[in-house]
């Protein structure tokens, strides 16, 4: 005779639970996080109409092939993974200055204290000059392509931006985790909705825009984004922990 119930054999029993798939969004309410995502939305916005456009122009102010316009694609990726190399450096020597300006000493064992710590800052100085530098760059890129300068021109520009816009993409994704360490999951799903679906309104009107106004005053309107970023990005590294450090005091209380 079996010395196990049906219950025994069976073990424990859970109610399944839904997740509400918009639960993640819930981290907006935090006003820095609103800041960072907006922010960020922004220049994805930037990348995202480039990527749209840029074979369709280049097909028909340089008359280049499909193929040929494929191609077209590479100096933007070279310079995106060029970025690689150094993001990951840069990043860690500007928390390591933040860290000394604080007197505070490594402790690999038990970490820092992010809660404590001004991270926003640390990681916000790595972000300026990219945001600039894509901002200029998009407007001449537009400027270049209206005035039919050599093709060279361009290719240079989308390289540049790649380059930028890639660093400014690991600055982002790591300060998000770094000031949302406890649910980064989360935070990365409520990033992705705001940024995709900025994303897909501007896509879906970007050409009509350069019909209406041009090539050059289009891409003038992108960099007019970026311009809108770096006055996002004082606010933020300002009162960014002054806000995360209120949200969590809330929650504990």
């Amino acid at each position: 005779m079996s010395h196990w119930s049906k219950e025994d054999s069976e073990g424990p029993r859970h109610g399944i639970r839904v997740r509400n798939p918009l639960g993640s969004l819930k981290l907006l309410l935090r006003k820095d996080n609103t800041v960072l995502v907006l922010a960020w939305g922004l220049v994805y916005t930037i990348y995202a109409c480039n990527i749209a456009t840029s074979a369709t122009l280049l097909i028909d102010i340089y008359g280049l092939s499909e193929w040929q316009a494929g191609l077209s694609y590479l100096p933007f990726a070279l310079g995106g993974t060029s970025s690689t190399f150094f993001s990951g450096w840069l990043l860690d020597r500007t928390y390591r200055i933040a860290r000394t300006k604080r007197g505070l000493s490594t402790d690999k064992v038990r970490g820092d204290d992010l809660d404590s710590f001004p991270i926003e800052k640390a990681r916000l100085n790595v972000m300026w000059a990219p945001t600039a530098v894509i901002a200029l760059c998009v407007v001449s890129y537009g400027w270049a392509l209206q005035h039919r300068q050599h093709l060279a021109a361009p290719l240079t520009l989308q390289f540049i931006v790649g380059l930028a816009l890639q660093l400014n993409f690991t600055a982002f994704n790591t300060l998000l985790v770094d000031i949302n360490h406890r649910k980064p999951s989360a935070a990365n799903a409520s990033t992705s909705v705001v940024r995709c679906a900025f994303a897909a309104l501007a896509v879906a009107y970007i050409e009509d825009l350069i019909q209406a106004i041009g090539v050059a005053w289009t891409f003038t309107s992108l960099g007019f984004l970026c311009s809108l970023v770096l006055g996002l990005l004082p606010v933020e590294y300002s009162k960014g922990m002054s806000w995360r450090q209120s949200a969590h005091n809330t929650n504990t209380a």
